[in-house]
């Protein structure tokens, strides 16, 4: 480093607001550090109620009841606002209610409802965002970042005095407003992140699809690293699959979706791989044999009563509009696994087209400049398995909205069900489902067998005996009801009428 190196610090508002001045100390033995700029950073107050309708009147919600836990909590996470000065009191006309929630890992937070009050008078803010996408091909031709991680961003930014008391609320019997903005408001930031398809690959549950799942790892082995470490639990796995099997395919979706996070390279020819199965449609764009990029999408009731060469027509429409902007203007290949589809698309036979709506869809393709290639399915792999993948994931919802319907059947009911109606699962789709639905795992009974437990047998005649009783059996007499013992070493039986049940009781 420099001697007397200058150097530029950021200093929050709250220091400016509390003291009057800055002196450093320290212990070291080197010259003072200049500072060669001190500057106020300025940021100006949110406005996340600066649209609100012209009905907007302040409105009460009612009180909640709480179990005595919740109260607790409550009364907890409201002291640790306070003491945090996050929040403040407050004689607001508006009163908004807590409530308690429980994620999926077990923690508990205390979150607002303010579905009932400002948010009802609030219209959103259509600030235009930034495409993802881009935003990741543009960051992708660096190679050193800094970040500024800020502890409770939100609570970063303090609300402007006059729009305090929108959020109010009440906890434990007082009223409180937020001095920072907070999370649950209509207008409050909330930038959502979209899904690279790739890693919502369900696991394989059946040899095929294992199969299938490999030959994809295996077809983009070159971007993998340490590939043949990576899959081999795939190749010497059973099903179902253990976790460390589990865990080596989310090692590898991994790998391959941190490669569809480098840089797209525009001078590089394009290469665009498509497929389609009953219920989904999916495409790859590669370059120099690397996926940059991914795409699958669900297709419509209608659409899937389409034809196999209308679906697959249909995949290499939308991937090319997906990709317009990549693909407009350079000359790039295109793969399908429809051979019919590839000559309708070629330039060459553009007159022979009979079907009216891939005739319209070639024309909509004539800006492009392609070369059309056809590979049978078995050799296109990506786009294949994506599809296959995403239709077995509309399968699940499918059958999970089925389940719903029915009022959370078990696996015997719902079995009979989907045979009598000649529905599309199988058995082991079934349990799969059954066993991840939250409802049935709070409501149906589970019984617990100890691995401990071993059953005693008997040694000798009279050592241990099995009772039941039996009834009600037609008979004309009183004795209906039988008590049946039988030995367990030499399995003879033993049957009393009613009338000495009553003794030996």
């Amino acid at each position: 480093m420099l001697d007397n190196l200058a150097t530029g610090v950021i200093i929050g508002k709250k220091i400016f607001k509390e003291h009057e001045s800055i002196t450093f100390t320290f212990e070291g033995h080197r010259p003072p550090l200049t500072l060669n700029a001190l500057k106020k950073m300025s940021v100006p107050f949110p406005k996340p109620f600066s649209h609100l309708s012209k009905n907007c009147r302040p409105v009460a919600d009612k009180p909640k009841k709480y179990s005595q836990a919740d109260l607790h909590f409550i009364c907890d996470g409201t002291q640790r606002l306070l003491s945090d000065d996050l929040i403040e009191p407050s004689n607001s006309p508006w009163r908004a209610q807590v409530l308690v929630v429980t994620e999926q890992s077990g923690k508990r937070r205390m979150v607002i409802d303010y579905s009932r009050t400002i948010n009802c008078f609030t219209q959103l803010d259509t600030y235009p965002l930034p495409r993802t996408d881009e935003i990741v091909n543009e960051l992708a031709q660096y190679r050193v970042f800094t970040t500024v991680d800020l502890k409770s961003a939100y609570h970063q930014l303090e609300l402007n005095p006059r729009d305090r008391e929108f959020t109010a609320f009440q906890s434990v019997n007082a009223l409180f407003q937020w001095r920072r903005l907070l999370f649950g408001l209509t207008n409050a930031v909330n930038l959502p992140y979209p899904k690279s398809p790739l890693l919502n690959l369900p696991y394989p549950k059946s040899a095929k699809e294992l199969k299938r799942l490999i030959g994809l790892f295996a077809y983009y082995a070159r971007w993998i690293p340490n590939y043949s470490g990576k899959i081999r639990p795939l190749i010497k796995a059973s099903l179902p699959l253990d976790e460390v099997a589990l865990r080596a395919i989310d090692v590898v979706k991994q790998d391959l979706a941190s490669a569809t996070l480098q840089l797209i390279n525009v001078s590089l020819p394009f290469t665009v791989e498509t497929d389609a199965s009953d219920f989904a449609i999916a495409a790859s764009l590669n370059q120099d044999g690397r996926p940059v990029a991914f795409h699958s999408c669900t297709l419509s009731p209608s659409e899937q009563h389409h034809s196999a060469v209308e679906k697959e027509a249909y995949a290499v429409v939308e991937a090319l509009r997906k990709w317009r902007h990549l693909l407009i203007g350079k000359h790039f290949t295109l793969v399908t696994d429809q051979k019919s589809v590839s000559f309708m698309l070629d330039a060459r036979h553009a007159n022979k087209i009979k079907n009216d709506k891939i005739a319209r869809w070639r024309l909509e393709l004539t800006s492009y400049s392609c070369t059309v290639v056809h590979r049978p399915g078995i050799e296109n792999v990506g786009s294949d398995t994506l599809a296959r993948a995403h239709c077995g994931y509309v399968q699940q919802n499918r059958l999970r909205d089925l389940h719903d319907a029915l009022c959370h059947p078990g696996g015997t009911r719902m079995g009979h069900f989907v045979r009598t109606k000649n529905l599309p699962f199988s058995l082991t789709d079934i349990r799969e489902m059954t066993s991840q639905c939250e409802e049935c795992q709070q409501i149906k009974p589970h019984f617990v067998c100890s691995n401990d437990a071993r059953l005693i047998k008997a040694t000798q005649v009279f050592e241990r005996r099995n009772l039941d009783f039996k009834g009600s059996l037609p008979s004309t007499s009183s004795n209906k009801y039988f008590l049946t013992v039988v030995d367990e070493y030499s399995r003879f039986p033993f049957a009393f009428p009613d009338s000495p049940v009553l003794v030996l009781i």
